[in-house]
C-alpha cells in the first residue's frame, strides 16, 4: 500500500579516483574510457553526467565477478542482501518505499527485471559474472529520458564483449577460496572465440563458482551452511552481411543457488546489539534455501544509413525465484515462496551520425509486455503439500517515445536536451481463500537538460537536470477487500540536480571525478 511521503537530500558529495600511479612513466596513463550511457559510444568525458565505469582490465585485477566484489568501488552505490540470489541494489540512497525498483540493469540492449511494483523488482537484480565483460556501467541520478521506468536511482548496464571475427582467442581462470571460520570453496572461467569468416563470428563464455559458508546453527549441530553455487554461460553471434548492416545475437543463462541465509542472530544489550548465540551463528529450524535463475536473450540490428544509424534491438528476459524458509514462529510452519518475471521488449531508435553538424539527435520507440506470478505456500516441507497458499498474477504493458538532441554552440560548449513520454496498463488478480482484482493504466513525462563545458583537452565542467519515476498500479490489497484502501496508487517521481567536474591529471596518470547533487522526490511508494 502507497501513502503520500516526500524527501529531500541536500548537497551529497561523491569523489571517484580510477587510477593513480605516483611512481608510473609519462607511458602510463589511462586509456581513454568509451561508455554508451547516452546510446552512443562516446568518451566518459564527454557525458555530463557522474558515470563510473569498471572496465575489464579492473574487473580481472579485483576478481570482481558480482556485486559483492566490486560494489565498494562505485562511489554512492551500496548493496544490501542477506542472500547473494536477493540482492538490492542502491544508488544515491534511494531505496526507500514498496518494492518496485529504484535501479534500472541492462545486458548490452537487454532491460532486465520487473518494471512493476507487484514483482519484488527491488531485491531482484541480476547478479551477473562479470568474465569475459568488456565493462560495467553505473550511471548516477534519474534515467528516464534515454531508459524509461524504474531508473528513479540511476542505472547499472553490464556491457560483454562481443564476438571478433578477426582471430580465434581464449581466455581460462581458474582458484580456489578459504574462509576464516568458514568453509573451502573454488571457482573455473572459460572464454572461446571462433571467427567462422570474415564477416562471422561466435563467443561462448562459461562459470561456475563455489563459494564457501561461515554462518553456523549449533542448535543442529551444522556448520557453514550459507554456501553459494553459481554457474551458467553466454553465447554471442556476429554476422555483419555488408558494410552497413550488423546482427549481433545474445543469450546468457545464470543459476544461483544458496543453501542458507548469512544472518547471525543477535539480541539486545543496554544499548548494543550482541550475537545471540556466537559469531556467525543462528538457530532455525531448517535451512533458509533460495534460488534463482536468469535466462536473456537479444537480437541487435544496426543499419547505417550513411545520415543516420538505425537499432533495432528485440529481448527477452525471464527470471525463476524460489526461497524456502522458517515460518514456524509466526505459522507454526514454513514458508516457500515462488516468483516467476517473464518479459518482451522491443525498442527502434534512429540516431544522427556523430560529427556530422553542429547537431546530435536520437529518436526512439520502446514497448514492453511482461507478465509475473508471485506465489506462496505455508508447508512442512519443499515443494510440500501446501497448508495454505496465496498467488498474485500482473501483467504491465509499457508503450513509449523519446528524442534527445545535443547542441554543439562551440567546441567546448554544449546543450543537450530529452524528453519521454510513456503510457502503462497493469492488470493484477489475487487468488487463494478467496480472489481480488485490480487493474490500473498510467500516463507519464520524463525529460532531462545538462550542459557541458570544456575548459581543456582534459577538464570538462558540466550540470544536468533530469527527471525519473517508477510506475504505480494496482494495489495488492488483503483477500476480502482492504477496508477502504484504495484499489491503486499512483507513480512517484524524482529531480536530480547536479553540477560536476572530470578531469585528467598528472599527464593522464589520474582520472578524477567529482560531483555535487541535490535530490527532491515526492510521492514515495511505501
Amino acid at each position: 500500500m502507497r501513502t503520500r511521503a516526500w524527501r529531500r537530500s541536500a548537497l551529497l558529495i561523491s569523489i571517484s579516483t580510477l587510477a593513480f600511479a605516483a611512481q608510473a612513466s609519462a607511458a602510463e596513463t589511462i586509456e581513454t574510457v568509451v561508455v554508451t550511457a547516452s546510446k552512443r559510444a562516446e568518451s566518459v568525458k564527454n557525458v555530463p553526467m557522474s558515470v563510473t565505469v569498471l572496465g575489464q582490465d579492473e574487473l580481472n585485477k579485483l576478481n570482481a565477478r558480482s556485486y559483492e566484489d566490486y560494489v565498494s568501488n562505485v562511489p554512492g552505490m551500496n548493496l544490501i542482501e542477506s542472500s547473494p540470489t536477493h540482492p538490492q541494489i542502491v544508488l544515491r540512497g534511494i531505496n526507500a518505499g514498496g518494492v518496485g525498483s529504484t535501479i534500472g540493469t541492462y545486458l548490452d540492449e537487454t532491460p532486465y527485471g520487473s518494471s512493476s511494483a507487484l514483482a519484488n523488482g527491488t531485491d531482484t537484480a541480476p547478479n551477473l559474472d562479470t568474465f569475459d565483460m568488456q565493462r560495467v556501467e553505473v550511471l548516477r541520478g534519474p534515467q528516464g529520458t534515454l531508459y524509461g521506468a524504474s531508473t528513479l536511482g540511476g542505472l547499472l548496464k553490464f556491457v560483454t564483449n562481443a564476438p571478433d571475427p578477426t582471430g580465434f582467442a581464449t581466455q581460462f581462470e581458474a582458484g580456489g577460496t578459504t574462509l576464516d571460520n568458514g568453509g573451502s570453496g573454488g571457482f573455473a572461467r572459460a572464454m572461446l572465440n571462433v571467427p567462422l569468416a570474415d564477416d562471422l563470428a561466435v563467443r561462448v563464455v562459461g562459470f561456475d563458482k563455489d563459494d564457501p559458508g561461515w554462518i553456523d546453527d549449533p542448535g543442529r549441530n551444522l556448520k557453514d551452511i550459507n554456501g553459494v553455487r553459481s554457474f551458467g554461460g553466454r553465447a554471442a553471434v556476429l554476422f555483419r552481411p555488408s558494410s552497413k548492416i550488423s546482427i549481433r545475437l545474445n543469450a546468457l543463462t545464470q543459476e544461483i543457488h544458496a543453501n542458507n541465509d548469512a544472518s547471525e542472530d543477535v539480541t539486545v544489550v543496554g544499548d548494543t546489539l550482541v550475537p545471540k548465540y556466537g559469531l556467525y551463528e543462528q538457530e532455525r529450524t531448517v535451512n533458509s534455501y533460495s534460488a534463482v535463475r536468469y535466462a536473456l536473450y537479444n537480437a541487435t540490428v544496426d543499419w547505417d544509413l550513411n545520415w543516420a544509424l538505425l537499432t533495432s534491438a528485440t529481448s527477452y528476459g525471464s527470471l525463476h525465484d524460489f526461497l524456502f524458509t522458517d515460518g514456524t514462529g509466526i505459522y507454526g510452519a514454513d514458508v516457500q515462496g515462488f516468483l516467476r518475471v517473464n518479459k518482451f521488449t522491443q525498442e527502434v531508435r534512429l540516431a544522427s551520425n556523430p560529427n556530422s553538424g553542429p547537431l546530435d539527435w536520437l529518436v526512439g520507440g520502446y514497448y514492453t509486455h511482461e507478465d509475473a506470478a508471485l506465489h506462496q505456500d505455508i508447508v512442512f516441507v519443499p515443494h510440500g503439500t501446501p497448508l495454505g497458499s496465496l498467488e498474485l498474477d500482473s501483467s504491465y504493458i509499457e508503450t513509449a517515445g523519446f528524442a534527445d538532441a545535443t547542441y554543439h554552440f562551440s567546441p567546448s560548449f554544449d546543450v543537450s536536451v530529452g524528453g519521454r513520454y510513456s503510457h502503462n496498463s497493469q492488470d493484477a488478480l489475487e487468488f487463494g481463500l478467496a480472489s481480488a482484482a485490480g487493474a490500473s493504466t498510467g500516463n507519464v513525462f520524463t525529460w532531462s537538460t545538462s550542459a557541458d563545458y570544456h575548459l581543456d583537452d582534459q577538464t570538462t565542467l558540466y550540470a544536468r537536470i533530469a527527471k525519473g519515476y517508477r510506475p504505480g498500479g494496482p494495489n495488492a490489497l488483503p483477500i476480502g477487500g482492504g477496508s477502504g484502501a484504495p484499489a491503486f496508487f499512483g507513480a512517484d517521481s524524482l529531480t536530480n540536480y547536479e553540477t560536476g567536474i572530470k578531469s585528467d591529471l598528472l599527464d593522464g596518470r589520474l582520472s578524477f571525478d567529482a560531483d555535487v547533487y541535490y535530490i527532491d522526490w515526492n510521492d514515495i511508494q511505501l
